[in-house]
């Protein structure tokens, strides 16, 4: 489910305190030939925003200049960050051992040949770029990645624009951090298990740390926490992540934890937006309802995410339909775990209130008891390890 943005307005000038003197009529002149606009010009002299008159602005991407709006008054030049490399992407990246794959493409591992002794291994996202659609889709990804330098959010590298044969529709490829592991010590001790271990994506998602359902509470109340500071450096910039779900919060052995997927990310600093959005498990009950929606839509898929991992699934997975009804009627406090504590319980209940205006903000979220107790992290190392070793091996049908 996506937006429709409205055509965005330019905004008017104050008017000044005394009306201006009227201009001494000038002679009039011989008027010059009027030059034929070029739109391509125009292009490069007009600022687009993201979110509106894409279509007409992606007619010039593939050499002009085309500048997004990203932050109320801030602009980028998207050609400097879009390249369209004049080698062949296979002289540019070795290996393309797929890593995932869903509606928005592929993801691949593979190694930078223009790193550092070209050994560095990047994730690269390959998304169609063909309509335009998808073509604001990826102009938003990549505007969002390129200026949230965070430790909680995965590291933009570059991205290109690519066409690898005249029949072929075009791409994005976006490439990214990827999630460094150590070697396992196990797994080298016998020469098979080492041969294996060097496709083994020692990494993964949250949605597959649930399915595990192996982390401790301590552990979940860790992952809040590294959500949260995701979200307090996004929210400061006025901007909402809006498509917050389990599959788009990546996790490492090394406790690593990092927001991905910035396709529906948007700026918020004109205020609330009105559209239903996102993924049903995870939308909050004012997007069902069409209600604006800001900040604490976040605050609500991040409150399911967590729920997600102390469930193993998410809330009333049987039917995504009936989850929308029950978030936008009822809520998803009866959906708390038993076994959770009364701290967790407390917290959850706090993130899930059905109301967004009493939903309390990230900063205030990240002083609540249960996510700031020392040591939350402490043993999830071991256990992630174990939870993506354990996947890894089934996805290679061991």
């Amino acid at each position: 489910m996506r937006e429709s943005f409205p055509t965005e307005t330019a905004s008017k000038s104050p008017s000044s305190a005394s009306s201006p003197a009227p201009k001494e009529k000038e002679p009039s002149e011989k008027k010059e030939p009027s030059e034929k606009k070029d739109p391509k010009k125009q292009a490069r002299q007009r600022p687009y925003a993201l979110d509106s008159q894409i279509e007409e602005a992606s007619t010039y991407y593939h050499s002009e200049i085309l500048l997004c709006q990203v932050h109320s008054i801030v602009y980028f030049d998207a050609e400097k960050i879009v390249q369209v490399s004049e080698k062949p992407m296979k002289k540019l990246f070795k290996g393309n051992d797929k890593a995932g794959e869903g509606g928005f493409g592929e993801v691949f591992v593979a190694k930078d040949l223009n790193s550092k002794g070209g050994k560095e291994r990047v994730a690269v996202k390959r998304v169609p770029h063909d309509n335009p659609r998808v073509i604001e889709n990826n102009w938003t990804e990549i505007a969002f990645l390129a200026f949230s330098k965070h430790p909680n959010i995965v590291d933009f590298k570059r991205a290109f624009l690519v066409k690898e044969d005249k029949k072929a529709p075009e791409e994005i490829w976006i490439v990214m951090e990827y999630l460094e592991v150590r070697c396992l010590p196990p797994l080298s001790a016998c020469c098979a298990a080492f041969l294996i271990s060097s496709f083994l994506s020692q990494g993964g998602t949250v949605s597959e740390a649930a399915a595990a359902n192996a982390l401790s509470e301590d552990h979940i109340a860790f992952v809040a926490h590294e959500i949260l500071m995701a979200l307090k450096f996004l929210h400061e910039k006025q901007w909402v992540h809006r498509d917050l779900k389990s599959a788009n919060v990546m996790m490492s052995i090394k406790g690593e934890i990092k927001l991905i997927d910035f396709g529906l990310c948007a700026d918020f600093s004109e205020g609330p937006r009105q559209a239903m959005l996102g993924s049903p498990y995870w939308i909050p009950p004012e997007m069902t309802w069409q209600h604006p929606h800001s900040y604490p839509a976040d605050v609500w898929s991040m409150a399911v995410c967590l729920l997600e991992l102390m469930l193993a699934h998410p809330p009333h997975n049987d039917s995504n339909l009936k989850c929308m009804f029950l978030v936008a009627t009822k809520g998803l406090n009866d959906q708390i775990p038993s076994t959770a504590t009364p701290a967790a319980k407390a917290f959850l209940q706090r993130c899930m209130i059905l109301d967004p205006e009493k939903r309390p903000n990230v900063v205030e979220l990240l002083k609540d008891p249960w996510v700031t107790r020392p040591k939350l992290n402490a043993g999830i190392e071991e256990v992630l390890r174990q939870v993506f070793l354990t996947a890894s091996f089934q996805t290679l049908g061991f």
